[in-house]
């Protein structure tokens, strides 16, 4: 009892149309109609917001007034920004940044993307051997790279990569494959195939985000730039909101300190290591951490604006987190429209090259520009 938010957005409007007769047919006893709204999904289960929006299309339809906030959600936003930063013409298509009848599918892209590169990869790595008999035809899942792709454009370290590939069950598959054919001295190690997987998956990801990346490396240029002159990278944001991307060097001491135990009457030692920040920046810390703080700056201004625009319209009530936009059901068709306007606003003037020159006057200095833009 569920459509694909891959449909478009008239077929899911029939869909719901045809389906009225279900919904209060559940909704008469959702327990006994279980089946009918249950989500069997390990992570992200929908079971509730089902049958909560199974009740509130009804309501709707019965009473003319609605509930439930009505939510808009970005298209893996954090590239959103990137490949509209970049004009990509691979990317951008698949996070709905043109017009198209289905949405784009950049997760899909990338398990493509994944498929090509096991095709051009030797089969002596053992797990390499085994991903290409396992996914053979079919391909990757794009369930595989959701969460990877997801999280990518804000920092996600490669520890993180490998953590979401095995707790999602990703490889859970690997548990009862034959691995005869890798010898008699092989032994599957769970995070050993996870470390391989994530290598091809964040490979595939760069090949086909390939704009992004240059970006991200423009944006940790400039901020070498600015650690040079002794200072941290710092910008306006389309919102008015300064950023200042600042981190400092810690020094690490040691604490000792011997108790005395009354329960045990004896004497025990404590130790403990604590940071205090000092006046000198942190480099390298500076660098990696620009590309997702610089991308998160755009996300919250775009956020900040949009619930700007609807408050002066007259919404009063909003559901927002992140890149999922939500407002109650008589002011959904606006905000969709302002969330594409002010996204559109935003990236009609060039973010980086607006960046480089806030960064040239405050350093007084000429830096490079951007890489020629699609």
């Amino acid at each position: 009892c569920t459509a694909s938010d891959k449909d478009t957005f008239d077929e899911r409007v029939d869909w719901v149309w045809s389906n009225l007769d279900q919904f209060r047919q559940l909704l008469s006893d959702p327990i006994e109609h279980l089946h009918m709204w249950e989500d069997d999904a390990r992570f992200k289960n929908t079971s509730f917001q089902r049958l909560s929006a199974a009740e509130d299309i009804i309501r709707a339809v019965d009473t003319g007034k609605s509930r439930v906030p009505v939510q808009f959600d970005g298209s893996c936003n954090g590239y959103q920004h990137w490949a509209a930063m970049t004009r990509d013409e691979v990317s951008g298509p698949e996070v709905n940044l043109v017009p198209r009848e289905r949405p784009g599918d950049l997760y899909k892209l990338v398990a493509r993307g994944m498929d090509t590169l096991l095709d051009s990869l030797p089969s002596d790595d053992p797990y390499i051997s085994a991903f290409k008999d396992y996914y053979g035809p079919d391909g990757v899942p794009r369930k595989a790279t959701k969460r990877v792709v997801m999280c990518d454009p804000y920092g996600l370290k490669d520890h993180s990569m490998k953590t979401y590939i095995i707790v999602e069950g990703h490889l859970a598959w690997c548990d009862t494959h034959d691995w005869r054919f890798a010898g008699p001295d092989f032994t599957y190690v769970e995070t050993r195939a996870a470390t391989k997987f994530a290598e091809v998956l964040k490979q595939g990801l760069h090949l086909v985000n390939q704009r992004s990346e240059q970006g991200k490396q423009y944006v940790m240029y400039l901020t070498d730039v600015c650690t040079q002159a002794g200072k941290p990278l710092s910008w306006t944001t389309p919102s008015g909101f300064e950023v200042v991307n600042s981190y400092h060097k810690q020094d690490k001491r040691d604490f000792e300190q011997r108790i005395f135990l009354s329960k045990g009457d004896q004497w025990d030692r404590i130790q403990r290591q604590f940071a205090v920040e000092t006046q000198d920046l942190n480099g390298p810390k500076m660098k990696t951490t620009i590309p997702p703080n610089y991308v998160h700056s755009l996300d919250a201004a775009h956020l900040q604006l949009v619930v700007d625009r609807l408050a002066e319209a007259g919404c009063q009530d909003f559901s927002m987190i992140h890149d999922s936009f939500g407002c109650p059901a008589p002011y959904a068709a606006m905000m969709r429209n302002m969330i594409r306007t002010t996204f559109y606003e935003i990236h009609c003037e060039s973010q980086l090259l607006n960046l480089k020159t806030q960064v040239e006057e405050q350093l007084g200095v000429s830096v490079r520009d951007p890489e020629p833009f699609g």
